[in-house]
């Protein structure tokens, strides 16, 4: 870290320093130590950028990690993953020798941030992230004898977890009967939908029709996730309504819908439930959701060479190397526990609607309030640190596109 890195973190710590769970990638200098004294020093041995990893921090900071990444786009998507924000400073340009622009500890990467382009072919574009690049500016600064134009950039990029995520799993229904008229279940995401909440919906492949198509095809806010192949459906539903019994848990109990079954064939499903909802939604559909929160070894190595990049769980599949967002909150809206504040919130649809058809209709719509509260909440911090970095996004970045 450069004296001029050193003293733009200083410049922004005090706004910064509100964070509890705050994370300083390898390695944590004296520097970094002062200005975020109770960060957690996060060496390669504890994180490897290449892999997700399960850990939260409401901040990560990266000062001049990420020039060395082999596949940028892997270890932003594995660092914001993980992060409400993360703090980034690196390198625009920088001549490192006096022949060649690298220079002997393998730094590999600049950026293109606005009309800023890097003096190396090697680039990662800032910009390919989206709505994620809060605010960014950039500074002189790190100068050698073989380098007269050295820039470097600090950039604030919002992370999954800035929001409160909502998962809503068993779309059109899990081990119960499919109901006669979906009208019900289309209320419940209409509610979801009305707060304009990001929320990923566990959708069982195999029980879909047409006319549930264009039902989800309307749904403005909702990510597609995969949710088993069939929930054993065709094996539960009718000892269910054989029973009379809308509940189901007491007679079904927990399972593993892929336990049992041949590699090829669990890879089979995970394919062809993933093509089912790319096709039909025209959406990426790149997470899944195990039934009853349980998977094998067979399915994680399945969901890697299927394309999926995350899952959503309770509890971890073992061996799965994809990103895991596990819940902090799963049960009935009635159940929620408002002096907390869980990060990922699950609900089950079929349990929502039947909350209300015994008669709480309030339940829902509070906890719906109370997550779009906390996404304001979060969006006017996030609007606060952008200005504290300086040159927001939203207005610069696109004017500097304009002028290329």
């Amino acid at each position: 870290m450069t004296r001029e890195d050193f003293e733009q973190l200083q410049g922004l710590a005090h706004d910064f320093s509100i964070f509890p769970r705050i994370g300083a990638f390898s390695p944590i200098r004296e520097g970094e130590r002062k200005i975020f004294p109770k960060a957690t020093a996060l060496p390669r041995r504890r994180w490897d950028l290449n892999k997700p990893s399960s850990r939260r921090f409401d901040l990560l900071v990266a000062s001049s990690v990420f020039m060395y990444a082999p596949d940028p786009a892997r270890w932003f998507r594995h660092a914001l993953g993980s992060c409400k924000y993360l703090l980034l400073l690196d390198l625009v340009r920088r001549r490192r020798g006096e022949n060649g622009e690298f220079g002997t500890d393998g730094d590999c990467m600049r950026y293109a941030v606005g009309r800023e382009r890097p003096r190396v072919e090697h680039h990662f574009n800032l910009h390919d992230l989206g709505d994620r690049l809060l605010a960014y500016r950039t500074f002189y600064g790190g100068a050698n004898s073989f380098d007269d134009d050295p820039l470097h950039v600090v950039a604030l990029l919002r992370g999954d977890l800035a929001d409160p995520i909502l998962r809503v799993d068993d779309y059109p229904t899990g081990v119960h009967p499919v109901l006669p008229d979906l009208t019900p279940l289309h209320e419940v995401l209409r509610k979801v939908e009305a707060r304009g909440l990001r929320y990923y919906l566990g959708i069982v492949p195999a029980l879909l029709t047409d006319e549930m198509f264009r039902s989800l095809s309307d749904l403005e806010h909702m990510v597609p996730a995969v949710h088993g192949y069939d929930h054993a459906n065709p094996k539960y539903a009718p000892l269910l309504q054989a029973k009379g019994d809308r509940d189901g848990w007491r007679i079904v109990g927990r399972f593993d819908e892929f336990k049992g079954q041949p590699y090829h064939v669990i890879l089979a499903r995970l394919l062809e439930g993933r093509r089912l909802l790319q096709d039909r939604l025209g959406k990426v559909v790149d997470a899944y959701i195990p039934p009853c929160n349980i998977g094998n070894h067979p399915t994680g190595r399945a969901l890697a060479e299927a394309g999926y990049r995350l899952y959503l769980s309770d509890r971890r599949i073992p061996g799965c190397p994809l990103s895991w967002m596990r819940s902090d909150f799963s049960g009935r809206s009635s159940d929620y526990d408002y002096s907390r504040l869980p990060e990922v919130v699950t609900l089950d649809l079929v349990r929502e609607w039947d909350l209300m058809r015994r008669g709480d209709t309030h339940a829902l719509d509070r906890l719906l309030d109370h997550l779009a509260e906390r996404r304001q909440r979060e969006r006017e911090r996030g609007a606060r640190l952008s200005a504290a970095v300086g040159r927001q996004v939203a207005t610069s970045g696109r004017e500097d596109e304009d002028k290329r």
